[in-house]
């Protein structure tokens, strides 16, 4: 179970309510302990998201362009989940359902609707509301809302997956090849590949990744050698590693 939210349960009875979770109030001690949790979810969260981000340059490279959407898709996923934790919001389940508790003293849990995902992006737009990261839309689409939609219609809105057809959103950085879709976004200060339909699918969740790795640096947190190592093996297209990408780690 995620840190954060197994040190929120044990603060409620056994097989709490929904009443009951709303009732919960931290105490500064609390609010402390609950903080280095979430700081430890944090790390983990964006180690999470690393694996699945590099994970999807092995599909690309073989055509299996329908699970490296789905991959990419969740490399945000964790992404965002990490940024909310070291906002201080934790998302936990009690009683089935979604709440959110922020590391402040005495506030109130929240109950939420809808999925672990939804929930964590609704949030995600909430807290972040204004943020560079949504501040353009992909396509006339909100950007995280154009981004379910690529994975949502790769998961289930075909009947045969199209591989080794390339996907519109993939059939640019097919023709660079990845290697030098990567290292142009990775060279890019601007927001110019970020928002672009044409690159999004790549140039989005590393944006995201690079966003957290640097919030991650500001509370003094960083991929460990041993991860690194794991880490740096797999950011590789069929030509070997893609040295540029050592900035995630």
């Amino acid at each position: 179970m995620h840190i954060g939210p197994r040190y929120l349960l044990g603060l409620l009875p056994s097989s709490p309510t929904k009443s009951q979770a709303l009732a919960l109030r931290l105490l500064p001690d609390h609010a402390e302990r609950l903080r280095r949790s979430l700081l430890i979810d944090a790390e983990n969260y964006y180690y999470s998201g690393l694996v699945s981000f590099f994970d999807a340059f092995g599909g690309i490279d073989r055509c299996l362009f329908t699970w490296s959407t789905v991959k990419l898709y969740y490399s945000v996923f964790y992404s965002l989940r990490c940024l909310l934790a070291l906002k201080g919001h934790c998302v936990y389940y009690c009683d089935a359902k979604p709440f959110t508790c922020t590391i402040v003293v005495g506030a109130p849990s929240r109950g939420l609707k809808g999925t672990t995902h939804k929930v964590v992006l609704d949030l995600f737009g909430e807290v972040f509301a204004g943020d560079s990261l949504l501040s353009q839309p992909i396509a006339g689409d909100p950007a995280l809302e154009w981004l379910i939609d690529r994975r949502e219609y790769a998961n289930y809105k075909q009947g045969r997956f199209p591989d080794p057809d390339v996907p519109p959103h993939f059939s640019k950085v097919n023709q660079l090849g990845l290697r030098r879709a990567i290292n142009a976004y990775l060279a890019e200060p601007s927001s110019l590949y970020i928002f672009d339909a044409d690159h999004a699918m790549v140039a989005f969740p590393l944006a995201v990744l690079l966003r957290a790795k640097d919030e991650l640096k500001s509370h003094n947190l960083y991929v460990d050698p041993e991860a690194s190592k794991f880490l740096s093996a797999l950011g590789k297209d069929k030509d070997g590693r893609i040295a540029g990408l050592d900035r995630l780690l």
